[in-house]
């Protein structure tokens, strides 16, 4: 990713982080069900888009292109990272929310720690839009650089 995008990801992270600190918002199982199903979604969007990509002839043109960011590496390969950080990351969130709707009842301490629930969830979608932005733009451009 840009380094502009990095930074916006953890300018994201702790404005929100805040935020929802001092909202002090009840999350219940509702939530954690509702979260799941959107990442989930939103995941598979991500694998089927992958899939379009690699059974396309379009993915040879971004082959021979180079990234301006960096002479070394494709545009090929800069779209790879970025499917690679949100499928990662999408995973995670998953497994994230699975495990903490099971725990969060047990244990009071991790339920001081769920305001940063949501700040994750901006963060995946602030990812997402990232993603989709770079591949919206190469379809527009096919000679994107």
């Amino acid at each position: 990713m840009h380094k502009i995008d990095n930074i916006l990801i953890i300018i994201i992270f702790i404005l929100t982080s805040l935020l929802f600190y001092f909202l002090k918002l009840d999350y219940n199982d509702v939530f954690y069900s509702n979260v799941i199903t959107y990442l989930s979604i939103s995941f598979g969007f991500i694998i089927t888009s992958l899939s379009i990509l690699y059974n396309s002839e379009y993915i040879k043109k971004l082959y021979k292109n180079k990234d301006y960011e960096s002479n070394t590496l494709t545009v090929l390969h800069r779209l790879g990272r970025y499917y690679k950080i949100n499928i990662y990351y999408s995973i995670f969130l998953i497994l994230h929310f699975i495990i903490l709707n099971q725990i969060t009842q047990k244990y009071a301490f991790i339920q001081k720690m769920e305001f940063i629930n949501l700040p994750l969830l901006f963060c995946n979608t602030f990812i997402t839009l990232v993603l989709m932005k770079f591949f919206i733009k190469l379809f527009v451009n096919p000679n994107y650089k």
